[in-house]
């Protein structure tokens, strides 16, 4: 279960361009940030901040956040979740181990981030550097730049809870790939190339291996691709999978990824991304695919299962009035 909340709910009568928190799912009382656009592109400072997932230790998980910032404008506080105060523009994190007001992340004028402690009580770290001593703010803004790494708090009672683990973050900032079209033309290449090595290898050369135990990738094992492309033996990898699920980051490039997101994608989305087209016009679905229909998979069981029975009882009745009875 994600542990990262986020209450940024500004009043409904202002018209106003930052990041708020609009979804909410009901069964696991999370919120994700929503990007909102921002009018003036120039002077703001995209950025993203995603769980260090380590190797070594358990990782305190929470969703990715996506955000804008404008030079000089407004600082997103960052802090310990309370039911009690609604804080716009603010971050909250479900863990005993972030003061109330921690620390404050901002883009000034010179279009830089910057990053102070707020008079935390265990502290904010900046690749691994602390800022200020327990209960002081900093006396000076400490500048991050892209790929630096964010800890909010220390782990207390070795962090075995998720809610006794420090916040670990890493920035990324104005990242290319978010916005071009064809950010994942790598992933894509990959994928062909590995479908083609697995299913054409001619040459010693064309085997891959296994950058965990050096063995080969070779059929009627169990494999594990990452959605980086990256191919690991499911056994190599199951303890860095288990160790901080969902939260997941490929040993080789270090993309984080959230192994519970989404998988309903339809053909036609699978046949754009691999630049597929269809032959010929498009047909019904019972002419298609060789007279098959595909099952669904995704359904919702209480609505589906009265139509399930009524249609067994439907057929029920056709083969008792065939044989008479």
């Amino acid at each position: 279960m994600f542990l990262y909340d986020t209450r940024s709910m500004d009043n409904a009568a202002e018209t106003s361009n930052r990041t708020r928190c609009l979804r909410e799912d009901k069964k696991t009382n999370r919120c994700t940030a929503v990007e909102e656009p921002l009018g003036d592109e120039e002077n703001s400072i995209h950025i993203r901040l995603i769980p260090n997932v380590g190797t070594t230790n358990r990782c305190f998980v929470f969703d990715v956040i996506n955000r804008k910032l404008v030079a000089g404008g407004p600082s997103v506080k960052l802090g310990r979740y309370s039911d009690r105060a609604v804080i716009s523009n603010r971050l909250s994190f479900k863990s005993k181990v972030v003061s109330r007001y921690h620390a404050e992340i901002w883009a000034g004028e010179d279009k830089k981030l910057y990053i102070k402690d707020t008079c935390s009580s265990s502290g904010t770290f900046v690749n691994h550097v602390r800022l200020s001593p327990a209960n002081s703010e900093s006396t000076q803004p400490q500048e991050i730049v892209d790929g630096d790494l964010v800890q909010l708090g220390v782990d207390y009672k070795g962090g075995l809870e998720p809610m006794y683990r420090a916040v670990k973050m890493r920035l990324e900032v104005n990242r290319r790939e978010w916005r071009e079209t064809c950010s994942n033309t790598y992933n894509l290449t990959a994928f062909q190339q590995l479908k083609n090595q697995l299913s054409d290898a001619t040459k010693r050369e064309d085997i891959q291996e296994c950058c965990i135990c050096l063995y080969c990738i070779a059929p009627f094992q169990a494999l594990f691709i990452a959605p980086c492309s990256h191919v690991y033996h499911y056994r190599c990898l199951r303890p860095l999978l288990q160790q901080n699920y969902p939260g997941f980051s490929c040993p080789l490039c270090r993309t984080y990824s959230n192994l519970e997101d989404s998988v309903a994608v339809e053909e036609e989305e699978v046949m754009h991304m691999l630049g597929l087209e269809e032959d010929g016009e498009e047909q019904p679905n019972e002419v298609r695919g060789g007279g098959h229909q595909r099952e669904k998979t995704v359904f919702d069981e209480e609505n589906q299962e009265p139509i399930v029975m009524a249609q067994s009882l439907v057929f029920l009745n056709q083969r008792l009035s065939e044989e008479g009875l």
